[in-house]
């Protein structure tokens, strides 16, 4: 299985884990290094800039969110991943497909 996200998810994450769980930056520099290592996971570090600033901020408030909805709108077959509500129901009033975390 192949699993390919926006560079701007590591982003989002080291903040998460910062400012939500106060992990140690050391800790989740392992955490990251562990996770891109895995067989099938890819970052991807080009936006569709034109497409980027389509859905933002009309469709996606949130510039951080709209640049991962961007990848995942250029990416054929991907699916968003987010615990954020407000994402979530941006994604879907948008048609894409996303998973809601619990």
């Amino acid at each position: 299985m192949r699993h390919r996200l926006s560079s701007h998810v590591l982003t989002e994450f080291v903040y998460v884990m910062d400012r939500a769980y106060q992990v140690p930056k050391e800790r989740s520099n392992t955490m990251l290094r562990d996770f891109v290592a895995l067989p099938g996971v890819t970052v991807c570090h080009e936006t569709d800039q034109a497409l980027l600033l389509s859905l933002w901020p009309a469709a996606v408030a949130d510039f951080g969110d709209a640049i991962i909805a961007a990848t995942c709108k250029a990416l054929k077959g991907s699916m968003a991943v987010t615990f954020d509500v407000k994402f979530a129901d941006s994604l879907k009033r948008l048609g894409m497909p996303v998973y809601q975390g619990e």
